[in-house]
């Protein structure tokens, strides 16, 4: 089985687990899975798209809901892959997010380890995205949309993922 086949599968199988969720609270540990779509034609030649994973902490709450600021803000730390063939990009990030009921936008930077053929180094790297919490209670799924930048600019992209809170 090819990796779009595979890729189609497990977005299928997560569409349908997240289609009867709801919404749900933010909590320490979360985990996603999805697509990496690349902007650079060196990349997009390696692969039109390709895996990407990822993980997040959240390390604090700034500020809490009060009838005049229905906005939550919070802080994360995030370890992110995506890469094919010769290509990957591993951002470690510091993230900002601020949350209003289900949906949230964040923006973090930090560094970004970056292999391209040939080459390995570390760059200054960046995410900028949306997200909309899906369950409440039980299990909390989510879905993202995330741009990840790096210095280079060779791995930049689209990432595209579902996840789970624990």
């Amino acid at each position: 089985m090819n990796f779009r086949s595979t890729a189609a599968i497990v977005l299928l199988a997560a569409g349908a687990a997240l289609a009867g969720a709801q919404t749900s609270e933010p909590r320490g540990l979360s985990l996603r899975a999805g697509i990496f779509l690349p902007n650079s034609t060196a990349a997009k030649n390696e692969a039109q798209n390709w895996p990407a994973i990822g993980l997040s902490y959240r390390l604090s709450d700034l500020r809490y809901p009060d009838l005049n600021n229905p906005f939550t803000v919070s802080t994360a730390i995030s370890l992110d892959w995506a890469g094919s063939g010769g290509f990957s990009v591993t951002p470690v990030l510091y993230n900002y997010i601020q949350r209003r009921d289900s949906l949230y936008g964040f923006a973090g930077a930090g560094v970004a380890f970056v292999r391209t053929p040939g080459n390995n180094q570390a760059e200054f790297g960046y995410n900028l995205g949306i997200g909309y919490d899906l369950a409440r209670g039980g299990d909390a799924y989510f879905g993202e949309i995330r741009y990840l930048g790096t210095s280079d600019g060779t791995v930049n992209g689209l990432s595209l993922q579902v996840g789970l809170r624990f």
